[in-house]
This record gives structure tokens, sequence and C-alpha cells, in this order.
């Protein structure tokens, strides 16, 4: 039988490559194997047939398969691993067709072009191999046969089958006219959509659909987009032909995109992976630490209890850890994820999976979970003090789709004022609040821009907020907002020193004294640095202030400024008194001093 082989491939005429450009050619068959979670029995115009078991999804990085390492179908290493393309619904098409394929791991197919004459074509391993095979008028179908002829495992990829254009539309079957108003389309992951309103339809013809990434998105028979994962995908619409009309597959690009969650601080779902760090490239990227590597396509096990239906997500030996979440201020959040045990590590024993939580005073707090199966989570968490990390721990696990989304708020006390400062997220500035940035002017402080509810105050800008009493959500905002560059307040996300040359700088935080007024004071002694608590504003000026005011131990708001802030909040405390000379006064001193920026007499 192998001579026999042989012989026929010694008879085959060489792969010639087709002389009809891209344009002349139309799509009848078109599968890259994105989407599987296991071997089909369908695709765009076609069935599949496969000859043994030992034929499936290759879903292993270590074969490293360029360029992306992208799903593939694996054949293993037996002469008898075979599967038959069966292509139909390509009414009025013959002449000569263009096969087009990918073949990775160092092994070699090959390939039956069951036609009216058969043609038998050796491919080559680790190669984008393109040929022609010749289709006789009013053939119904074509099988094309792929069998592993070598001796180790093979993997075959992007198999596409393309038909003279001309032979399909004739003057006796003249063209469906079928045609989409847009050739690219964006669509956000969990939304529903239908492609029928975007496809010109003249004949009224009946139309078959499909996807080319079913993990991306799925397609239903009444043209229905649903888009699953972040990626993208091409959504065909096809019409099979009958004596009228010739067959025609238009198509369009499908992008899709992940919308975040309402008051998310923290997002990754591994799409845009690049081998150091995630986020998703949406939010603020953080720092990573552990034992993980990026796993691009689903596991798949023997059960569907345990079938880890993920992708793109991140394979975990044991551990991951996010760090320096202080950023972001969570307190009150909700914690959420997707996880699954793999196979390795239901063998021998379970091992749990096991999430631990540090926070800024250095304590922990641990969670969850001996489930085997692939499992939603979603967990609220409060506590006294923020969250720093977050650790996945257990022994080889998948994890996807880690979000926080905050649930904290801030509180106005009784004078109706607050300062606040995040580095990691936008806010938007919550319904009955304003914020304000500040400058000194003339050896005045007074605002500088205002914020109004509903606005969105960037990252890393510091604010004095004004309004009623009360407790307030901070809402995240997924813009970017305005900048000040002349903002004068800085803030730090955790208990810090206020930063900057001491030398150069006069630092001052914010207090109030009954009856005297609001302002900022210095918050220590001549200035100096002083420590600032979570997530508040202060005030910093250079020493070489133009108007030489900076000397000021205080900045006192007039009645008509905007922040005339009340009693404190956090570091807002009452504030110092001092003598002629600068120097801070002992309690219950007497005599000259300067408080609130004015000179009085304590008796």
């Amino acid at each position: 039988m192998k001579k026999l082989l042989s012989l026929l491939f010694l008879l085959l005429p060489v792969a010639s490559f087709a002389e009809e450009t891209a344009d002349d050619m139309t799509t009848i068959f078109e599968e890259h194997f994105d989407g599987w979670l296991y071997p089909h029995e369908s695709g765009m115009n076609a069935t599949y047939e496969y000859k043994t078991s030992d034929i499936s999804m290759q879903a292993y990085e270590a074969y490293h398969i360029p360029p992306n390492k992208l799903p593939c179908l694996r054949f293993a290493k037996l002469s008898s691993c075979a599967t038959n393309i069966i292509i139909s619904n390509f009414t009025g098409a013959y002449g000569k067709f263009i096969l087009s394929y990918k073949s990775y791991n160092d092994a070699s197919f090959s390939v039956n072009c069951a036609t009216d004459k058969d043609k038998k074509i050796k491919i080559k391993s680790n190669s984008d191999g393109t040929f022609t095979f010749n289709v006789q008028p009013n053939r119904s179908q074509i099988i094309l046969s792929f069998n592993n002829d070598g001796s180790s495992v093979a993997m075959l990829d992007d198999i596409i089958v393309k038909a003279p254009t001309s032979s399909i539309t004739t003057s006796t079957s003249p063209d469906a006219e079928l045609s989409f108003n847009q050739q690219e389309m964006s669509a956000a992951v969990g939304t529903t959509y239908n492609s029928s309103q975007l496809l010109s339809n003249p004949n009224s013809l009946p139309i078959k659909w499909y996807s080319s990434n079913q993990a991306t998105a799925t397609v239903d028979a009444s043209g229905n987009v649903t888009p699953h994962f972040i990626g993208s995908t091409t959504i065909y619409a096809f019409f099979e032909g009958n004596n009228d009309y010739a067959y025609q597959a238009v198509s369009y690009k499908l992008t899709t995109r992940r919308e975040p969650l309402n008051n998310e601080v923290y997002y990754d779902g591994f799409a845009d992976y690049n081998g150091i760090e995630g986020n998703g490239g949406i939010l603020v990227k953080n720092e990573y630490e552990g034992d993980y590597k990026f796993h691009l396509w689903p596991l798949v096990s023997n059960s569907s209890t345990n079938l880890y239906k993920g992708y793109q997500c991140l394979k975990i030996v044991e551990s991951y850890t996010i760090k320096n979440l202080e950023k972001y201020g969570l307190k009150n959040f909700r914690l959420n994820f997707k996880y699954a045990l793999s196979e390795e590590s239901s063998k021998p024993s379970k091992t749990p999976v096991t999430v631990t939580l540090k926070y800024s005073d250095n304590s922990t707090h641990k969670a969850l979970d001996d489930k085997m199966k692939w499992t939603d989570i979603s967990v609220p968490i409060s506590s006294d003090c923020q969250l720093s990390s977050v650790t996945f721990s257990g022994k080889k696990f998948f994890i996807d789709e880690i979000s926080i989304t905050s649930e904290d708020f801030i509180t106005i006390g009784s004078t109706g004022y607050a300062t606040l400062y995040y580095s990691g997220r936008a806010i938007k500035i919550p319904t009955g609040l304003t914020a304000y940035t500040m400058k000194v002017e003339n050896g005045k402080i007074v605002k500088s821009r205002a914020y109004s509810e509903g606005e969105t105050l960037p990252k890393a800008t510091a604010v004095i907020l004004r309004g009623k009493p009360g407790k307030y959500n901070l809402d995240t905002s997924t813009k970017e907002g305005t900048t000040d560059n002349n903002n004068q307040l800085k803030g730090s996300d955790t208990k810090a020193n206020t930063t900057g040359n001491d030398g150069d700088y006069f630092f001052y935080m914010l207090a109030n004294k009954d009856g005297e007024g609001v302002g900022f004071y210095w918050g220590a002694k001549n200035g100096a640095a002083f420590l600032n608590g979570e997530h508040k504003a202060y005030l910093a000026i250079p020493k070489t202030d133009t108007y030489g005011s900076a000397a000021k131990p205080c900045y006192v708001f007039a009645e008509d400024a905007t922040t005339a802030i009340g009693k404190t909040n956090g570091n807002e405390t009452k504030p110092a008194s001092y003598t002629l000379d600068g120097r801070l006064c002992p309690r219950g001193a007497k005599g000259i001093v300067i408080s609130n920026g004015r000179k009085t007499i304590r008796r």
C-alpha cells in the first residue's frame, strides 16, 4: 500500500498557484477552528466526518504555533487518522478552485480532493500552502479528505476554498445582489444585535449565517449575533443558490469589546495579555507576581461538568498576586472572577483555590473554595483598612475575568466639607457635591477649577469637596476628565508624608478653628512635611513664591471663597497657633499669637 501511495504522488502534477486574483474568487468554505472546544460536525457550507477518534482540538501552548498560538485541528500519530470535509451548497460553481491551508509541527498530510477526478496532494510541514484543483460543471459537492501519513502528531489550520466568481454568476444565474451596508462592526460582549438589519437582500432570498470565530461571537439562523469574548470574527451571510440566482457569500468584520461594570475600578480579562502584565489594556495597570502563564485556548476534559469554557485566560501553577491596589482606595468592594481547576489538580487529590486579601494594616483575609466545576464568584467585602493586594493560590488552576467594583463612599461632616485624592481611578462627582482645585495668587488662596456634580474628576487630581452633610457614593467614571495644571493641591493614596523637597516647599493641611475661619495651615512646625491621610489632599507652596507669601503660616478662605471648609475629616484638624517668630505655640500659651492668619491676644 505504501508503494502504491508513493507511486500516486510521483504521478501527480506539481501544485500550481491559481492565476485568478482575490477579486475574481468567491469564498465557498472557510474554517479556522476558532471557537472550537471539540471537533464540530459542520461549518460554512460543509459537514465534517472523522474516521477516527484520535482527532481533537490542539489546546496546548507547548507547541508554540506561530505566529499567535492559534487553535487548530490535531491529528494523532496514526496513518488512519483522517477527516473528510464535505462541501456543498455552491450551485453553479466550476473550474479551477483554490484550496489554501496551514500545516504545523513537522508533520505531513495527504489530501484527497474528490471531485470528478481525484487529485492527491502532499502537504509539507510548517507551511502555508495553496494549490488548485478542477471542478467540473454540475457537481453537487466537493470532498476534501485529510489524513496524517507521517510518524508524528500533525496539525492543520486556516482551510479556505474559493471558486471562480465568473463560473457562479452567469446569464441564467444572475448575482443574488447581497451586500452589507458596512464592512466593520463593533459590539459589546453580552449584548445581541441582528445582522439582517445590516444586510441588503433585494430579492428576499433565504440566508444562512456563519461566524468564523465562535468563541468571540455566535450567530443563529435568524442572523442574531451574540458576542461572548473580546476579539474579532468574520460574520458571513450566504445564499446557497437556486435556478434563479447564483450562490453568493458576503461578510463583515466584527470586533467585540467589553463594557466596564458599574463602579468597576479594576478589570483583567487577559484578552490583550502580553506576557508581562494584564488588566485587559483598559484600566490602570498593576504589578503582578507568581507562577503563571497566559492560556489562549480552552481546556477540554472528557466530562462536560468539568468543561472549562474560558478563552484567553491565566493558567496558575501555584499563585498569582495583584499588587499595588491602594491607588483604588478600596474598603467596601465586590470581588468578581471565574476559575476552574485543571485536570492535573484533580489527580490524585483535590486542592482548593484560596483567595487571600491583604490590607494596608498588613492584616489578611482568606476565602473560598474547593469546587471542581468551572465557577463564577462574586464576593462583597468590607474592611476598616484599604485593600493592598489579592492573591489566588492553589495547585494548577485557571482564572479569568477578574473584576473589582467599588462600593466606597465619602462622608461630608456637619460643616459640609472634605478633601479627596485618588491616583488610580477617575471619580464621577456625586450629586449634591462640587469639587475644587486650589492655587495661591497674590498671597491669597483661590479656587482654580470647579468640577460640578456629574463631571469627571481625573485620576491623581486632589480637590476640596463641598456639599450637605451625609454619605456620598464614589462612583467610578470611565471618562478621563480635564486636568488642572495650575492646581497646587496634592494628595496620597496611603498615610504618607507630604512629598517634595522640604527645603523648597511649605506644606499645609486643611483645618478649621471655630470663630476664626477655615483654610490651609502649616501641618508641622515651620511648614515642614507632615503625615497626610489616606486619599486626602494637602497644599504645597514653593518657598520661592513670586509674591513672597509662602512664608505665611496659613491661608484663610475669604467669606466669598468657594471652599470655606468647616470641621475636619481625617487629616483636617483644628489649626495650630504660632508666635510672631513662626514657632508653634504650646497649649495654654498666652500673649500675642497668630491663629488663622490673624493676630490675637491670649489672656
